[in-house]
């Protein structure tokens, strides 16, 4: 669990260290493209705590509040809007026990 919380935690902020960067850069030569950078950096960091919560809401199974991620099912969609960041997400939807098998 912990390495999946450090993980989503550790790509985002990734992204957004590498965003603030270009939009560093761009503040002088390009302010349009600068604020829609500052926008998605704005974007990205208010979604950790969101990521995070999805995630433990996950562990924590039934009775919780957060109603993003409601089975396995869902981690899917989950993974397709990590993808287009530039992550690469690998899921094997099979139990550690079916994939030692294989």
């Amino acid at each position: 669990m912990v390495r999946e919380l450090h993980d989503i935690a550790a790509h985002r902020l990734s992204g957004i260290s590498l965003m603030a960067s270009v939009v560093a850069r761009q503040t002088a030569s390009a302010p349009g493209e600068a604020r829609s950078g500052a926008l998605e950096i704005r974007k990205q960091s208010n979604a950790i705590p969101d990521d995070l919560r999805r995630l433990v809401g996950l562990l924590r199974g039934v009775g919780h509040q957060d109603e993003g991620v409601k089975s396995l099912d869902t981690l899917p969609g989950l993974i397709e809007t990590a993808r287009p960041t530039g992550a690469r997400v690998d899921f094997d939807p099979r139990s550690d026990e079916r994939r030692d098998a294989s």
